[in-house]
């Protein structure tokens, strides 16, 4: 069992890969929401990309592949990978936010910051 989720885990970071190596070295505009990005803009995310960007992309596509059909998942993926450079520095601020004055606090509740922040 714990070889067939390693097998499985391989063939996700093979593939991931792929589509990062596919992304880089395109010569081709990729469209984004609606927007057309040169291959130099394209590069330039895939060079900030870190391993937290990739576990929060995997992440987003495991959560969206539950919730719908995703009728091209390498494009998704290419999206996803792209707006992660963006967006993961806004989704980590949203869920402390969140921890801190969400979920029933008010500003004058006590708040253990050392074990919110280390929840991320």
């Amino acid at each position: 069992m714990q070889i067939d989720k390693l097998n499985e885990q391989k063939q996700t970071i093979d593939a991931l890969r792929e589509l990062i190596k596919d992304m880089y070295f395109s010569n081709r505009r990729m469209s984004v929401d609606g927007a057309s990005y040169h291959p130099k803009h394209i590069r330039e995310a895939i060079k900030k990309l870190t391993i937290v960007h990739l576990e929060h992309a995997l992440e987003q596509f495991k959560q969206a592949s539950r919730e719908r059909r995703i009728k091209n998942p390498s494009a998704y993926m290419k999206r996803i990978l792209f707006n992660s450079v963006k967006t993961l520095e806004f989704n980590t601020t949203a869920e402390v936010q969140f921890e801190i004055f969400g979920n029933g606090h008010t500003n004058d509740d006590e708040i253990d910051f050392f074990n919110v922040l280390n929840t991320y």
